[in-house]
């Protein structure tokens, strides 16, 4: 029997990326709190994968051809994610993947997130919060941030050269 590969496009293709997408947004709602970065070891995938099912679902939405087979198979996930609702949230998504960094990164991240938040409830003053921004392991953070920054901007920009400018897809 010959091994035929199954195009990008079949249904059970858009079903496990959904699936993959789905586990992905679960999981940005619980780490949305962490405003300077998060571990790469929370996600539910690996972020190249999470990546590879949300350009596949994008390319899916804006392909409205291949719709039917989805609809015929799968018509309750065909009325979820065929939607402006679901398009936005893969372009949000995808730019979001952005904040996942190595656990390393993430830690002296999170203790930057702790030190600017509320910093009296840590016992510590404005002048030792001042200090601790002026340390090397501070330099790192803003370092890191401007990584996670850039990456954002180019991923918004593969975004728009790929698949337009616009974050609804569907015109009533």
């Amino acid at each position: 029997m010959e091994n035929k590969d199954i195009p990008w496009n079949h249904p059970n293709v858009i079903y496990l990326a959904t699936e993959i997408v789905s586990d992905y947004g679960a999981m940005l709602e619980k780490t949305s709190d962490l405003i300077l970065g998060a571990s790469e070891e929370y996600l539910p995938y690996p972020k190249d994968e999470i990546q590879k099912a949300i350009e596949v679902l994008l390319r899916f939405l804006n392909k409205q051809n291949s719709w039917n087979n989805v609809k015929g198979k799968y018509p309750d996930l065909a009325k979820t994610i065929i939607t402006n609702e679901f398009y936005g949230a893969l372009r949000a998504g995808y730019i979001e993947l952005a904040k996942f960094i190595p656990k390393e990164e993430a830690d002296i991240c999170e203790k930057a997130a702790l030190l600017l938040m509320e910093p009296e409830n840590q016992g510590k003053s404005i002048e030792d919060v001042a200090k601790e921004m002026r340390m090397p392991w501070f330099e790192k953070v803003i370092q890191i941030s401007r990584r996670i920054a850039d990456d954002s901007s180019l991923r918004l920009g593969d975004l728009q050269a790929n698949f337009g400018k616009e974050d609804v897809l569907f015109r009533e």
